[in-house]
């Protein structure tokens, strides 16, 4: 493999550790803790067996290119993760709120899945189809035609001044 090549796999497998990370949070939101800490443990092994495939067949030929770092091994700090996320979840009570006057943990089954969706860059169009799923079909607020996209759009502006993910 070129070093060309061997960089190209390198950036997939970043990707895919990425991805397991989403994964692993995503799962902890919606399963038992003991289903959780199974989940954790095979991504947990799956990212070690990556590294060794790197170590045993790329880095070795290739001298130029280093290891993955940890923090790209475990790209989520749990205590920065949850301050932004909790920011999310201001933004969502306070210019969203499509039901009104409601507790403030009323909009923490979106949170999840916006902070998914701002994770990989979604677009505006597709943070807009989401909440208008979650107003028009989840919620049942009315029909379609009563959904506020001027107020979505808000939102989305809202929700991206508060930064990329950590």
């Amino acid at each position: 493999m070129d070093a060309k090549s061997a960089a190209r796999f390198e950036q997939h497998v970043e990707r895919v550790i990425e991805e397991l990370s989403l994964a692993l949070t995503l799962a902890k939101e919606a399963s038992p803790a003991d289903e959780f800490l199974r989940l954790r443990t095979s991504v947990g092994d799956i990212i070690a067996r990556i590294d060794t495939v790197l170590q045993d067949n790329i880095y070795k030929d290739h001298p130029g290119l280093e290891p993955l770092p940890l923090e790209a091994q475990m790209p989520i700090d749990k205590d920065a993760s949850r301050v932004w996320r909790s920011r999310l979840r201001e933004v969502l009570n306070r210019d969203w709120d499509p039901i009104g006057g409601c507790p403030e943990d009323e909009y923490d089954g979106y949170v999840g899945k916006i902070a998914a969706m701002l994770r990989v860059d979604a677009s505006d169009e597709e943070l807009l189809a989401y909440l208008k799923w979650a107003e028009v079909e989840h919620m049942g607020l009315g029909p379609a035609s009563h959904f506020d996209r001027g107020r979505a759009m808000r939102v989305i502006a809202a929700l991206r001044t508060i930064g990329a993910p950590p």
